[in-house]
């Protein structure tokens, strides 16, 4: 598979691409969602993997971005919270078009089972 992952939490976003890569997938990144509306513009993805809270664009902007312009590509979003809970992020990411959630933190074996529905339903 074809994966962008977008997380601004570089720790995060490296264990989540080395552990996909290993899994054989074409992992690109983008610490933030204004890099990755310019790189779905640019390539084809299978699946976006987008963290909610970031600067200068938001996971609930990319998801919207995404859905316009490339509506056949999967989505995740992925949250931990921030000033509200988690869940009220990941349900807004939902309405938005998301096609799973995961809150942080996850297991890797929690964030391959949920890849692996979202990309097997």
């Amino acid at each position: 598979m074809r994966i962008l992952l977008v997380d601004d939490e570089q720790d995060i976003l490296e264990l989540m691409a080395i552990f996909l890569e290993r899994k054989g997938n074409v992992v690109t990144r983008a610490s933030d969602g204004a890099s990755a509306t310019e790189m779905i513009e640019e390539d084809a993805f299978d699946l976006v993997i987008t963290d909610m809270i970031m600067p200068v664009m938001s996971g609930m902007e990319v998801i919207r971005h995404v859905r316009s312009h490339a509506p056949e590509t999967r989505i995740i979003a992925i949250s931990g919270g921030g000033k509200v809970l988690a869940d009220n992020y990941l349900e807004e990411a939902q309405t938005a078009g998301a096609d799973a959630v995961v809150r942080k933190p996850f297991t890797m074996n929690e964030f391959f089972e949920r890849v692996m529905s979202v990309m097997n339903p």
